[in-house]
């Protein structure tokens, strides 16, 4: 009956079949087990409970079948703690395999219950039954180091699981997913998800491992391939053919990409994700009904906001205002819960002619957010609406009614006065801005704004506080990296203090050409010309670009190497021209004279 797309059939079978049994006195655990998981597997859940305990009331004591199937259900389910409760009953018969003592364990670090699960683990490594597998539990020894945020204990544990049992793959994933963390250790990390994806090729943890680690490289081929292996060896997995939807849709394979989707379509008809891809292709080949049809599709299974979201956004771009401002009357509550719906529906409601309430919905929306991320959302679609100029008017009235409460708002000015190069203008949005109060999304882009600003005025000290202030919240932000680097080396002379953030952000974006070009040139200042020389070389490889081709030519000079310095200088003033960029223009320029003069002489 399931097969046949009858699955409510299909549960009336099972239970009438269990409840006769159970009359007649010949019901076991196995029949209402086998209904328990049926309905599970159909979405019934109140039911499925029921059937569970129907099950272990039945149950044989000393092996607690069914309860470790409820166990495992729960865990599944996400209702940890229940899960872990479970869990011990089944491990109190003295019976259980170590597997249910592992599954215990992982109930209870998940459920964050860590007292227990450290006095349970310690018990584990002294009983007999971790003779069965004593690598897995130093892997509950890593699960409880990191749970304490104790990384340099967690990978301790897992290298010496990986001593005791090093033909297994999952070991060498979980050292990996630890090592790509760490910036200075993406080669250690890659070598474990190779040496995992050749003990297993057919799982595919290794894989997707591997995939993760190129694309934090910004290396999308791999990252394909990768992908792809895993989807032709698990034409099921649908994680790694989301994943390889959303590289095919950043590296513009539409052809792929519309195969790859069909084809899960067919897999996974009832998965929304499908015809949301089909909507986006559609939308860029400029068919709005096409794109409307796959959305109402998406907003008919999922009732989501992001959903409602994308459909009312391509309602208003098709000139259909009036069915996006009718729908979203009807999803009066979602609206209300959803600030960027608000200023959607004020979008609509302004281009119906009705100016004064659309600005009133976008400016109430604007109101509304909690974070920085939503109100960039919310500012995008006012300036869809009404412009950047009177967007902007909007948003500064609304910060001022708001007051103190207004200084999210007074950021996001800033940022948009940043991106003006009005950097005065951005500093006195910032001025009365009370940080300490501020989300922490708002305050990282308080101080890069505020860095980025005084930068540019020249003002570096103040800049180099702000740089500061922001790495102490946000370790990994790479521009801010970037930047401080750059201001410590090139502004302020202070090479040897600039290096270490130049290196973290060339170890977090090692595909990113302006990074490599702010670490080789410090390289370069501080006399490690082979170090600079191969850095540049890779930044000019992955970018030419003025700049970077002119330090690599300042490299190739101080190394001797005067003929090819003289070709990377005429590369630098091309590339220059190109780019209207005069001040690289002319350092390229001097330094041919200078090098020419230098050949006369």
């Amino acid at each position: 009956h399931r097969a046949l797309g009858e699955p409510i059939v299909g549960r009336d079978v099972l239970l009438a079949y269990a409840n006769a049994e159970e009359q007649a006195g010949r019901a076991t655990s196995e029949h209402w087990l086998t209904c328990a998981q049926y309905l599970m597997d159909i979405n019934q859940r109140d039911q499925a409970l029921s059937a569970f305990q129907r099950a272990i009331n039945l149950e044989d004591p000393q092996t607690r079948r069914a309860t470790l199937a409820f166990a495992v259900t729960l865990y599944q389910a996400g209702a940890l703690a229940e899960a872990a409760r479970q869990f011990e009953r089944v491990w109190e018969t003295g019976t259980a395999p170590l597997r249910v003592g592992l599954q215990y364990a992982e109930a209870l670090i998940a459920s964050e219950q860590l007292d227990k699960a450290r006095r349970f683990v310690a018990d584990l490594h002294g009983s007999p039954v971790a003779s069965e597998n004593p690598a897995m539990v130093r892997v509950l020894d890593a699960r409880l180091a990191l749970a304490t945020g104790d990384t340099a204990a967690a990978l301790d544990h897992i290298t010496q699981a990986i001593k005791l049992d090093p033909r297994n793959a999952q070991f060498y994933v979980h050292r990996g997913t630890l090592l790509a963390a760490m910036p200075d250790r993406a080669a250690d990390a890659m070598a474990d998800a190779k040496t995992a994806i050749d003990l297993a090729p057919s799982s595919p943890s290794g894989r997707y491992l591997m995939a993760a680690l190129h694309r934090a490289r910004g290396e999308d081929e791999p990252a394909i391939r990768q992908l792809r292996e895993i989807v032709a060896r698990n034409p099921n997995e649908m994680v790694a053919r989301k994943q390889l939807a959303e590289l095919y849709q950043k590296t513009g394979e539409t052809r792929l990409l519309r195969e790859l989707v069909n084809e899960s379509m067919r897999l996974a008809p009832n998965d929304p994700s499908w015809p949301g891809y089909l909507a986006v292709l559609a939308r860029q080949e400029t068919d709005p009904r096409r794109a409307m049809e796959q959305m109402q599709a998406v907003w008919d299974k999922t009732r989501s906001p992001a959903a409602l979201v994308d459909l009312v956004s391509m309602q208003i771009d098709a000139g259909l205002a009036e069915q996006a401002v009718a729908l979203l009357t009807e999803q009066k509550q979602m609206v209300g819960q959803t600030p960027l719906l608000e200023a959607l529906q004020g979008h609509a409601v302004y281009t119906l002619g009705q100016r004064e309430d659309g600005m009133k919905q976008m400016a109430r929306a604007a109101a509304r957010v909690t974070t920085h991320e939503q109100l960039v959302d919310v500012r995008n679609v006012m300036v869809d609406a009404i412009g950047r100029p009177t967007a902007s008017q909007l948003l500064a009235r609304t910060a001022e009614a708001r007051g103190e409460q207004g200084d999210g708002i007074r950021v996001l000015l800033a940022e948009m006065a940043a991106a003006d190069n009005d950097w005065t203008g951005a500093l006195a949005q910032l001025e009365p801005v009370r940080v300490d109060a501020l989300a922490l999304d708002q305050r990282k882009a308080y101080y890069y704004t505020k860095g980025l600003s005084h930068q540019s005025l020249t003002q570096l000290e103040a800049a180099a506080s702000a740089y500061k202030a922001l790495l102490a919240i946000d370790p990994d932000n790479v521009s801010a990296l970037n930047n401080y680097a750059h201001l410590l080396s090139e502004q302020l002379g202070r090479h040897d203090q600039a290096l270490p953030s130049a290196e973290r952000a060339a170890a977090l974006a090692s595909n990113n050409a302006y990074v490599l070009d702010t670490l080789g040139r410090i390289q370069f200042h501080v006399g490690r010309l082979t170090d600079a020389q191969r850095t540049l070389e890779k930044s000019v490889k992955l970018l030419p670009m003025a700049m970077n081709t002119y330090h690599l030519g300042e490299v190739a000079l101080k190394q001797g190497r005067r003929f090819e310095a003289g070709t990377l200088f005429e590369r630098a003033v091309n590339l220059a021209e190109r780019a209207n960029d005069n001040e690289t223009r002319q350092l390229a320029q001097r330094a041919l004279q200078e090098l020419k003069a230098g050949e006369e002489g």
